[in-house]
């Protein structure tokens, strides 16, 4: 009669568990092995995705001086309004107060900033006056949740105004010269658009999300130095000025030359054309007529 081992089964179950756990481990190796051999170069765009964006970035554009290296046209850094729904305590007041300061509609802010999203955009390219009264908010600590982000793109500003302003001509909105010497020297002034990477969400060590900044380095285009004499443009301008309104002209034209070089000083347009809301102006106001009308 054989004798049963009362060990026997114990050791078979010991070896069947250590056999599965041993095939589970074989399993999960070989999907390591697969997610890193396979499936690695998928995974890494996922994260870089979800952790760097990426774009193309307009270079500054040159500035256009006088002869003297006076500013006659230069760029500055475009800003966005940004809000992080998730520091707002009552979004209700928030959107009050944002819109007003922003100019918006007080319901829409509210609908974009409902969730508790880490970062929603409020308006993209905000005034100087907007960006004065953001920053102010934000020094004075009156509106927790609203926040500037430096964009990658930049603005055309004509710090004389109307100063030979149908000579400069001005910039479209995809930063393309449209008229005047902008678009006559656009290839020199607009140089090369750049790729560049930026990350999202950092944080400094108090958790604050810090704003988004080009991680890449733009060069700057050229800038150009002309023959004119913003000193000796504005004098005639506001010569020219004053002869239209005292001849009751509908406008006026007046050139300056250096008889013995040629270079031209100063060119005039009358009505003036401020480069900086061209828009605003009538067609025929934005011609550099000197140049582009017939003369009898």
């Amino acid at each position: 009669m054989r004798s049963f081992d009362h060990e026997e089964p114990g050791r078979w179950r010991g070896a069947l568990f250590g056999i599965v756990v041993l095939a589970a481990f074989v399993s999960l190796m070989g999907r390591a092995a697969h997610t890193q051999l396979e499936d690695a170069e998928s995974y890494k765009k996922r994260v870089v995705g979800q952790l760097v964006r990426a774009g193309n970035a307009v270079p500054y554009r040159g500035e256009i001086l006088d002869r003297n290296y006076d500013t006659l046209a230069t760029s500055i850094d475009v800003d966005n309004a940004i809000a992080e729904p998730y520091r707002i305590l009552d979004k209700e007041a928030f959107a009050d107060s944002a819109a007003e300061i922003l100019g918006l509609d007080p319901e829409v802010v509210y609908q974009r900033i409902r969730g508790d999203r880490m970062y929603v955009m409020l308006k993209r390219d905000i005034s100087r006056i907007e960006r004065e009264r953001v920053r102010k908010v934000i020094e004075d600590k009156e509106l927790p949740g609203l926040a500037l982000e430096s964009a990658a793109d930049t603005r055309r500003f004509y710090p004389h105004k109307t100063r030979a302003g149908q000579v400069l001509g001005y910039v479209g909105g995809d930063q393309h010269g449209a008229a005047g010497l902008e678009q006559r020297l656009d290839e020199s002034l607009r140089g090369e658009t750049q790729h560049y990477y930026r990350a999202r969400g950092r944080k400094d060590f108090k958790g604050r999300i810090l704003p988004e900044r080009l991680d890449s380095i733009v060069p700057e285009a050229s800038s150009v130095a002309l023959t004119i004499d913003s000193d000796l443009q504005d004098s005639l301008e506001q010569i020219m000025a004053e002869e239209v309104l005292v001849n009751r002209a509908e406008g006026g034209m007046a050139l300056v030359t250096d008889v013995v070089t040629g270079e031209i000083l100063a060119m005039v347009n009358v009505p003036f054309m401020n480069s900086n809301s061209y828009g605003t102006h009538e067609p025929w106001v934005t011609r550099n007529r000197i140049v582009t009308d017939i003369l009898e």
